[in-house]
């Protein structure tokens, strides 16, 4: 057994060859392809890979893209919803976002942020409900005080004045008023040298 390879032309083409002589039976087989069917051939191998490759490229694009917009631009954007809600006063409880990277972190970090706002603001207003009752409270409590205090400057039998320290009288009793003949906003425009 002989095996040949080689290239000939044959009237200006170009030709492959194979040939393999088997001695026992003197046969020769021999195979021939044109230069042209090879570079067809060689050509067509180029298109299909460079199809491949650039399908490979367009779904890796794809893939990178999709990839980018789920754990990048989602998570932000569900962040940057949460912060607004916060800066609105909303009640943010839990974001949902549960990757275990930086945006995950984050996002642990916001809703702690969140609770503890809002524990301050239930603080703030439970302090603030507390204040209003005591101010309502005092408020009656003073108005008691003073309708008790009128009631005992008038009953007085004696003529009473209050004037500030420049001599301006501020209130005066019933008896004043009965005694000297003037009604209460009058004394309240005079000195008490006038009296």
């Amino acid at each position: 057994e002989t095996h040949i390879k080689g290239h000939m032309h044959i009237d200006q083409k170009g030709f492959l060859y194979v040939a393999h002589y088997f001695a026992p039976w003197q046969w020769g087989i021999m195979y021939t392809i044109s230069d042209e069917e090879v570079h067809a051939a060689q050509r067509s191998i180029q298109n299909v890979a460079l199809w491949i490759v650039c399908g490979c490229a367009l779904l890796a694009s794809a893939v990178i893209f999709v990839v980018f917009r789920t754990f990048l631009v989602r998570p932000v954007k569900i962040l940057q919803g949460a912060a607004s809600a916060i800066a609105r006063g909303g009640d943010v409880t839990l974001i949902p976002i549960h990757s275990r990277d930086e945006l995950g972190e984050l996002t642990r970090y916001m809703e702690t942020m969140a609770n503890a706002i809002s524990q301050y603001r239930e603080e703030q207003a439970a302090s603030q409900e507390y204040l209003e009752a005591q101010v309502q409270e005092r408020t009656r409590a003073l108005q008691e005080s003073e309708e008790r205090y009128k009631t005992m400057f008038d009953a007085v039998p004696e003529s009473l004045f209050i004037a500030d320290v420049e001599g301006n009288i501020v209130e005066a009793n019933a008896t004043a008023c009965r005694q000297y003949q003037y009604s209460r906003k009058e004394f309240i425009t005079m000195h008490a040298s006038q009296v």
